[in-house]
């Protein structure tokens, strides 16, 4: 066991490193100097660095320039709505053939030049509330010709929600390096995807149709909603099958998803070991997270997202306690508990990953955050397939304390 442990950490560090990937350059000064680097043998660049910016202005390329600043891009803005524009120079020594440009979503409508010319833009870009549409859908743009200079002229703007700005880097590489990133990152997510909806499908007939315990129902719907969040966060690809979706859905379904798995998964735990769950805990845990999504559902985007570090922090509760539970079911040898370990650990490095990439920590890689949620989601239904034999309920038996009288003691 402590073997293959070893190996899965190894496996972890593995790939963080690989994911934070060699030092690159940096753009300083509005300039980013690449006529050393080699994007066909050394790789993408991220855009990160002291970037030109002209705050509450939209500039376009044949505006004059003037009251400028300089500032760290990406950047969130700390009044969360408004306008601004972003603008760098990338110097490439000698043309390189078959550039690109990987964009990510930003808060919450761009439009982004390229020497001159309109490029790539999410939504619409306006001034005030009633002229600004937002959208959300990352993007991989082809850089027309062969340039050796490279300006680029970045619009944001932001009315509907709590933050304005982008958190995530725009990235420069060669159109074939970025589109085979690209595709297997889509075909990762679609995977998780997949396999989610199958799940789902397979727990709920056998809730339906062989065995009604709660458990099977939570776990079904546990992989439903994840399966929609998957394609509702990160890549967005249900953005990408309907364009014309209204953001405000979009948004809510992508809140709600994350609300709504916290509360199935106490739920979920307390009925997969409930000789190790306190019912005034589950209770604690979930009641402010019912208030918390019908805030999300009853009131707009620019209101109910102020509150996203609140919403992280009562999953992270839920965590904790899925942990404890978890733990206290190892102790006493709950049957089938060790796949739902490795579950919860997957589950948990998950989180930590994306919460680390989130806060900047390294480049996030869909590979391995969607690869950490197949583990938890197939693991965890061992776990449950084991609960649900008829040996569980033998081995479940025994003299220590339930979870409820040690509290109440």
């Amino acid at each position: 066991m402590s073997s293959r442990l070893m190996g899965i950490v190894f496996l972890f560090v593995s790939l963080l490193g690989y994911a934070a990937g060699t030092e690159k350059p940096k753009v300083n000064g509005g300039v980013l100097d690449a006529r050393s680097y080699d994007l066909k043998s050394s790789g993408s660049i991220p855009l990160d660095g002291k970037w030109i910016v002209y705050y509450d202005e939209l500039v376009s390329p044949r505006d004059p320039k003037a009251g400028f600043a300089y500032t760290d891009f990406p950047e969130i803005w700390q009044n969360g709505q408004g306008v601004a524009t972003y603008e760098m120079t990338i110097l490439l020594g000698e043309a390189t053939e078959n550039l690109a440009l990987e964009l990510p979503q930003m808060y919450s409508a761009y439009k982004l030049y390229c020497n001159g010319e309109l490029l790539a833009e999410n939504g619409k870009v306006g001034t005030n509330r009633s002229s600004n549409r937002p959208q959300w859908l990352p993007k991989l743009v082809d850089i027309p010709g062969n340039p050796e200079t490279i300006n680029l002229i970045l619009q944001v703007a932001n009315f509907n929600h709590a933050m304005g700005g982008t958190k995530v880097s725009l990235v420069l590489g060669t159109s074939n390096e970025l589109t085979a990133k690209r595709k297997l990152a889509e075909l990762v997510n679609l995977g998780l995807f997949g396999i989610l909806v199958v799940l789902g499908i397979v727990f709920l007939s056998v809730y339906a149709f062989f065995k009604k315990e709660k458990g099977v129902l939570y776990f079904a719907l546990m992989c439903l909603v994840w399966s929609l969040r998957s394609v509702f966060s990160e890549l967005y690809l249900a953005i990408q099958w309907l364009p014309n979706l209204d953001w405000e859905l979009a948004v809510k379904i992508e809140y709600l998803t994350l609300l709504l798995e916290a509360s199935l998964a106490v739920l979920f735990i307390s009925r997969l070991y409930p000789f190790d769950t306190h019912s005034i805990i589950n209770r604690i845990l979930t009641y402010p997270i019912y208030l918390f999504i019908f805030f999300v559902m009853a009131t707009p985007a620019a209101l109910y997202t102020k509150f996203l570090n609140i919403y992280l922090g009562a999953a992270g509760l839920v965590i904790l306690y899925v942990i404890v539970v978890t733990v206290r079911a190892i102790i006493y040898e709950r049957y089938g508990a060790r796949f739902g370990v490795l579950g919860i650990l997957a589950g948990v490095g998950a989180f930590s990953y994306n919460m680390a990439s989130y806060l900047g920590f390294f480049e996030f890689n869909p590979l391995l955050y969607h690869t950490f949620y197949v583990v938890t989601f197939v693991a965890v239904s061992l776990a449950l397939s084991y609960q649900l034999s008829p040996n569980a309920s033998k081995m479940n038996t025994s003299d220590e304390m339930r979870f409820d009288d040690f509290i109440k003691y």
